[in-house]
């Protein structure tokens, strides 16, 4: 009875705490937990604007190449390199509704800009409006497209043609290399 009150168990061992192994195990397992994943987190949680263009142009071509088959029109991605804008059109759309397509498109944010498109088979398209084509059939024009910021680090984003989802490079990737 006396030893109960003084906190030492039966056993002998005292309930008191942790001992110094086991605190130093622990530490180190929640330091390569974190080693591993903050670098993550810092991606997922700082969107900076080159990121926000990536994912919108891969969710675009992404979700283009499915709509076309969904309801079998020719979509179409709109890229213009002097007015750094992107918007979507399909082949069945009056004038009216294209000139407001073009106006409602998505502007890319300053210190991001289209620098050009490759388009196989139509070529590279390095001023004005670049167009990449998504058939009723899951294919799309297989297109490079290459954007810069102000800092001159230079991107590259792959429209597959038979893929759904386009792959980004760093770096100026065309067809010839």
């Amino acid at each position: 009875m006396v030893k109960e009150k003084i906190g030492i168990s039966i056993i002998g061992r005292s309930n008191r705490g942790f001992t110094l192994i086991e605190l130093i195990v622990t530490l180190g397992l929640i330091s390569v937990m974190l080693v591993f994943s903050v670098p993550r987190l810092q991606d997922v949680l700082i969107s900076n604007d080159e990121q926000s263009v990536y994912r919108k142009i891969i969710a675009y071509s992404s979700s283009l190449k499915n709509l076309a088959v969904l309801e079998q029109k020719r979509f179409f991605l709109h890229l213009d390199i002097d007015a750094n804008r992107i918007w979507i059109t399909y082949d069945q759309m009056s004038q009216e509704e294209t000139l407001q397509a073009s106006k409602k498109g998505y502007a890319l944010p300053k210190g991001i800009r289209i620098a050009d498109l490759e388009i196989l088979g139509k070529g590279r398209v390095l001023s004005g409006v670049g167009v990449v084509s998504f058939y009723r059939d899951a294919y799309a024009d297989p297109t490079w497209i290459h954007l810069e910021t102000d800092e001159k680090k230079r991107s590259s984003i792959f429209i597959e043609p038979f893929l759904s989802k386009a792959r980004w490079l760093e770096g100026t990737v065309g067809f010839e290399n």
